[in-house]
């Protein structure tokens, strides 16, 4: 037990500055560019959302499952790695054509076509993205390096060159490269540490590959109907001012709820193994009640502080979206640590397809009458239903 408390100290740590880095470039973007051109960059990270579901694929949990089979068996883990990124690529440049298209009939983004060029670009890093073998080897500190990386670097740079709205084409262009290069650099490490050789696999295990992959990927897709396509719906509707409030409170509360992604990665192969972790639920859970408690008193602060002479609407926004913290974070704990762990990856799709077309409609529907209010309360109700049916099927589970 000390080995995964030391290992999620490590991560916990990293995640909470890799996090904290961003949202740093809030009020730096904001005062800089403006709200509204703040607004464009947050528009256009929900469309490069799609390109990073399309291009992991699910490969992220499932192939970190198949790296711990294949442990130690040299061959076998440079034909899975060859195979993973050779997927990886593929899909990102099917992805990129289809969204960088979809992006010409966005009207906000029609003065923007070289910038939504390069942040759609910078999906490509997702194509090489070694976490999931860092995860299925347990290299959890190499994971800590990879996730703080790109984000100091992007931050610097952009401290450095971004001095106004001109800069936003330059500003894309930090988004791009700190990503692309950390990303390299880090695989060349890996093939050397693990002797690793490309090895085209073939054509019947990609197919295995792709089909191992795409229960999760139908689940990510789904999760990107209550995130991302929130984002796109009130940008078609509203102003790209009102996208950036948004994206504000939506990176505060889905920034805290993601801190459920190191504890993910040290306990999925205990997981994997069989090994309960009904306590580790229940205990996460009181902690995260107990925080949403004493959070809720200072929803101006951190609003105030991102954005400076905001609306009370504003803040009345992040309070109403406060709760996201603990469903979001409760739901990737089960389903991750419950559902794809047991190989329940069906039952986690199913979930996560239902809800997405009940946000599907209750967006088109309310986000245009009610605007930013509207496109908060749609995200809290998405949230709360899919944690309310994971754990609806986890308790059934576990009684029976």
């Amino acid at each position: 037990m000390r080995k995964y408390i030391s290992n999620g100290s490590i991560l916990g740590l990293t995640h909470g500055v890799s996090l904290f880095l961003p949202i740093l470039m809030i009020p730096l973007l904001i005062n800089r560019l403006s709200l509204s051109t703040y607004g464009v960059i947050a528009l256009v990270q929900a469309f490069l959302v799609y390109i990073m579901i399309i291009t992991s694929y699910g490969f992220e949990v499932v192939m970190a499952k198949k790296v711990l089979q294949y442990k130690g068996r040299k061959k076998n883990l440079s034909k899975l790695f060859t195979a993973v990124n050779f997927l990886r690529l593929i899909l990102f440049l099917v992805a990129f054509v289809f969204v960088y298209t979809i992006t010409f009939y966005i009207e906000q983004l029609e003065n923007y076509r070289v910038f939504v060029a390069l942040m759609l670009l910078s999906g490509i890093s997702y194509s090489f993205n070694p976490v999931w073998f860092c995860t299925g080897v347990e290299r959890f500190k190499l994971i800590g390096m990879y996730s703080l990386s790109a984000p100091l670097a992007t931050l610097l740079l952009t401290f450095y060159f971004v001095n106004s709205e001109l800069d936003i084409v330059l500003y894309g262009f930090i988004f791009l490269m700190p990503n692309l290069l950390f990303t390299i650099l880090f695989n060349i490490y890996l093939i050397k540490r693990y002797s690793l050789k490309f090895l085209m696999p073939r054509l019947s295990f990609l197919r295995v590959l792709f089909r191992s992959g795409m229960p999760i990927f139908f689940s990510s897709l789904s999760t990107s109907f209550y995130t991302a396509f929130i984002s796109i719906v009130l940008g078609i509707y509203h102003s790209a001012e009102a996208v950036g409030i948004y994206s504000v409170c939506e990176k505060i509360v889905r920034g805290l709820a993601s801190f459920s992604k190191p504890i993910i990665q040290v306990f999925f192969s205990r997981s994997v193994l069989g090994i309960k972790i009904n306590t580790l639920l229940i205990v996460t859970f009181v902690v995260l009640l107990v925080g949403l408690g004493s959070g809720l008193y200072f929803p101006s602060f951190f609003i105030s502080f991102l954005m400076p002479n905001v609306s009370q609407e504003a803040v009345l926004v992040f309070q109403v979206m406060l709760p996201i913290t603990v469903f979001a974070f409760m739901s990737n704990m089960l389903g991750y640590l419950y559902f794809v762990a047991s190989d329940f990856s069906l039952k986690y799709m199913k979930i996560l397809l239902t809800v997405s077309l009940i946000s599907i409609v209750l967006s088109l529907s309310i986000i245009p009458l009610y605007g930013l209010f509207g496109a908060a309360i749609v995200a809290m109700i998405s949230e709360f239903l899919i944690f309310l049916l994971f754990f609806q099927k986890y308790l059934s589970r576990v009684r029976g």
